[in-house]
């Protein structure tokens, strides 16, 4: 999807098919009842102490699925996967898409259909051609309004890039382009973000109520994307890749259009981000370090970025890969969702809490996880 730097990543990430679409789903606390993502500053009145129940999605080999406190609850057996999900209350959404197939002028071909899940039953949105692909990439609940980006593919095969309200398609100006990653909704303002092509020239940008906003480069090598939005005391973050001035994509992100640079402590490895989070002044990013050269250990180490500081986190076996795909934080606790291999080699789904690994009882391969939200335990469970 991103030219060289994908290829570089293809080898990790090949089984992935919206698996970096996934991963910048982005939902936190706006309200006390409404959890998405929104005002972060909600989430710190909570004590650490309170029960809390974790929301992870993704998808195994029968389909998407979501897991509660560890516990698995399969949405659909077809060719499947949930890219977002969010609770509001006691309605769990869980967003993301389904294939089905449709015949060809040769053989059938199989499309990807746009929706969710609300509290496991499937929900279709508008589409610009019932015949061709679209998808949901990220969704965010706002009040009772529900908001998913992604995109529609149009009769002649063009992908159209916007959002969802309440199963309504929006199409955003320039998105025909390239892309839209992110949305997130603050009050009537619907912010979003991904990037845009002119020429060979690709510029990351984001929309505020459908205005297109171009962000900064790194360096005369005007090429980059806006992965993920997030706004937080009318601050708006951004995180992405741009090249710098020898070529090379380097990891960052903007506040408020200023764009500071993630830097490797150690040379030897490059760095992706995959989610952003803000707790307070904190500013917390999740991914993870790859190893440039060949090595008996862990080439891939998952980790976040609290304020510009790499935090490594534990391995489920330390001479294996695993990587953080999305980031939450509730009170004084750190949540981040991704896979650790096992010794046999096998992916587990899972997540860290403070650096603690909490694996699943579901292992295999290819089993991307996308997104997770911590909420408050219901009064009486």
């Amino acid at each position: 999807m991103f030219g060289d730097y994908i290829m570089k990543q293809y080898f990790i990430n090949k089984h992935k098919f919206f698996y970096y679409s996934a991963k910048i789903s982005i939902i936190i606390l706006s309200l006390l009842t409404i959890f998405c993502r929104g005002s972060s500053k909600l989430v710190n009145n909570y004590s650490s102490n309170m029960p809390v129940d974790v929301y992870v999605g993704g998808s195994v080999s029968s389909g998407a699925v979501y897991w509660k406190n560890g516990e698995m609850v399969q949405l659909s057996t077809k060719h499947s996967e949930v890219t977002s999900i969010a609770v509001k209350g006691n309605d769990i959404y869980a967003g993301g898409y389904y294939k089905k197939y449709i015949p060809g002028e040769y053989e059938a071909v199989d499309i990807t259909v746009p929706g969710y899940w609300k509290n496991g039953e499937w929900v279709g949105l508008s589409v610009l051609d019932s015949n061709k692909g679209s998808a949901v990439k990220a969704m965010f609940i706002n009040g009772d309004d529900v908001y998913a980006c992604g995109y529609s593919t149009n009769r002649s095969g063009i992908r159209v890039y916007g959002y969802w309200k309440n199963k309504k398609w929006v199409g955003l100006p320039f998105s025909f382009n390239y892309s839209v990653n992110s949305i997130f909704v603050v009050n009537d303002d619907i912010y979003a973000c991904g990037s845009m092509k002119r020429g060979n020239v690709l510029i990351p940008v984001f929309w505020k109520n459908g205005e297109c906003v171009e962000l900064s480069f790194l360096s005369d090598n005007k090429y980059g994307w806006a992965n993920s939005i997030f706004v937080s005391n009318n601050d708006v973050y951004i995180y992405g890749s741009c090249k710098n001035s020898s070529g090379d994509l380097i990891v960052c992100y903007w506040k408020n259009g200023e764009i500071i640079p993630l830097l490797s402590s150690d040379p030897e490895y490059t760095l992706s981000a995959t989610s952003i989070f803000i707790s307070g002044k904190d500013i917390y990013i999740g991914g993870y370090r790859m190893y440039r050269y060949y090595t008996p250990f862990a080439s891939v180490v998952a980790g976040y970025w609290k304020n510009n500081k790499w935090i490594a986190l534990i391995p489920f076996d330390d001479k294996k890969n695993s990587e953080v795909s999305s980031i939450f934080v509730y009170g004084k606790d750190v949540y981040a969702c991704g896979y650790s291999d096992n010794s046999d080699g096998d992916e587990i789904p899972g997540y860290w809490k403070n650096g603690e690994w909490v694996g699943f009882a579901e292992k295999g391969h290819y089993f991307p996880v996308s997104s997770i939200v911590v909420v408050p335990r219901p009064t009486g469970e």
